[in-house]
């Protein structure tokens, strides 16, 4: 276990804001998890930093952060392969191992940052592809005993970037997973089928195929201040998409396939309001996409980017009668 005070957490969140933590603990196993939470108040976990806006120039509450390491299989037969991977894994670095060895399952989800720890918490998800597909069960310590806690893939309420994790009640130590030896893809985008054309499909084309589309179209979060995609898509009822459909001809309507509700394209908002490219003081959305907020040379403090999320929320309620849920942490 690692205790700092009073440290900068610009170079721990992708925003780069300088917040001051007063407490930042590194976890590096689980008896470590369990000791440390019976001493907390309210904490804050944080894996890589990749979703979470600080507005707070002073973080009273204590960070942890959980830095326990391994990527174990645990369980093997013809068709599947369980994987147990602490929390503190780099995400991407799991998936490049999974590829490596021919694992199928999580490759459409290749070039998301972040940690293991975090990917259960907001269900990530990418190109028809949510990491609840793929998760066997996650090993958490709960912060109401203090003991551990281990949740099924049912019992994590998985939802559209939604779990029972974001009620912060409990501490992730690891995931296990459950990936596919039998051949199968997922290539309904179009992005990919373009991608792949006149290619020998194979787990690490797809992958690079991934990498390469997402370079294009998203901005390097080592080289630009950003958490990604900053808004999530909305749901909404049918009366409203036709509603809608009636001024804007071209609004782009998803249907979620696990629940077969509606949602509309965030981006398609925001840019159908001005902000794409838009720029106010240290703050910008980006160029390249509209879902991505953007700390120019990381001189934007957390409260400046909240600030101009909401200008953009009340600009699409007022046009669209759409509310845009933010996506990263605010704290």
């Amino acid at each position: 276990m690692k205790i700092y005070t009073d440290i900068s957490l610009k170079e721990k969140n992708t925003f780069r804001i300088n917040s001051i933590a007063r407490t930042f603990i590194e976890i590096e196993n689980v008896d470590e998890a369990k000791e440390i939470l019976r001493t907390s108040n309210s904490p804050i976990f944080l894996g890589e930093g990749s979703n979470t806006l600080f507005i707070s120039a002073n973080i009273e509450k204590p960070i942890f952060s959980p830095q326990i390491k391994g990527i174990k299989i645990i369980h093997e037969t013809n068709d599947f392969v369980d994987i147990k991977v602490g929390a503190g894994e780099n995400f991407d670095k799991f998936v490049e191992f999974a590829v490596e060895n021919n694992y199928f399952g999580v490759e459409n989800l290749s070039g998301i940052y972040g940690s293991v720890g975090a990917a259960p918490v907001q269900n990530i998800g990418a190109y028809g592809v949510e990491i609840k597909n793929v998760i066997l069960e996650v090993e958490t310590v709960s912060l109401q005993n203090f003991e551990t806690k281990m949740f099924t893939n049912s019992e994590c309420q998985f939802a559209y970037r939604e779990s029972i994790f974001k009620t912060h009640q409990y501490f992730i130590t690891s995931v296990t997973f459950r990936l596919s030896k039998i051949p199968f893809y997922s290539l309904d985008y179009q992005d990919i089928k373009e991608e792949l054309r006149d290619k020998n499909l194979s787990l690490k084309i797809l992958r690079k195929a991934i990498l390469d589309i997402r370079n294009r179209k998203l901005l390097d979060i080592k080289k630009f201040a950003n958490a990604g995609s900053f808004f999530k898509n909305p749901f909404v009822e049918n009366e409203k998409i036709i509603e809608l459909q009636k001024q804007f001809s071209e609004l782009p309507v998803f249907t979620d396939k696990m629940t077969g509700k509606s949602k509309l394209s965030a981006a398609f908002l925001i840019e159908k309001c001005g902000f794409k490219g838009k720029q106010n003081g240290n703050v910008a959305v980006s160029n390249f996409h509209s879902l991505i907020i953007v700390n120019i040379d990381g001189k934007a403090s957390g409260l400046e980017i909240f600030n101009f999320a909401k200008e953009i929320q009340e600009s699409v309620k007022k046009t669209f009668g759409v509310t845009l849920e933010i996506e990263p942490s605010c704290v």
